[in-house]
């Protein structure tokens, strides 16, 4: 019993420590500036973060978005006469910050590979 309360407390940690809140359980926090060291709270209908790129990769803005949640990364391509653009959303809080389209699902690895850890250390 007690070993199962230590991973139970270990998990929850753990994701706590990789993905804090001060808002609402379903209350969104994304980047918003160029840099992404700016961000604010969403409003509750809006469920992804968003970051723009342009045809160089440059980031041209990150936002909130209204796209429904998705489970990874997902980036879609728009093409003008004249450019192109692309859009990649994700739906944890501060998702969209710097290398917002390459590893955003670590964090949870992370977390989830640490309780292991500590159960099979806690187990030998």
């Amino acid at each position: 019993m007690k070993k199962v309360k230590w991973i139970q407390i270990n998990l929850i940690l753990g994701i706590l420590l990789v993905n804090p809140t001060q808002g609402s359980a379903d209350q969104l926090k994304c980047y918003t500036d160029k840099q992404g060291l700016k961000f604010a709270w969403c409003e509750k209908q809006l469920k992804t973060c968003y970051t723009k790129f342009d045809n160089k990769g440059l980031v041209m803005g990150r936002g909130c978005s209204s796209r429904p949640g998705v489970f990874h990364t997902q980036c879609d391509s728009h093409v003008g006469s004249d450019h192109k653009e692309i859009f990649c959303y994700c739906s944890y809080s501060l998702c969209n910050g710097v290398g917002a389209s390459q590893t955003k699902h670590i964090p949870w690895f992370s977390a989830i590979l640490f309780s292991l850890l500590h159960v099979t250390v806690s187990w030998a």
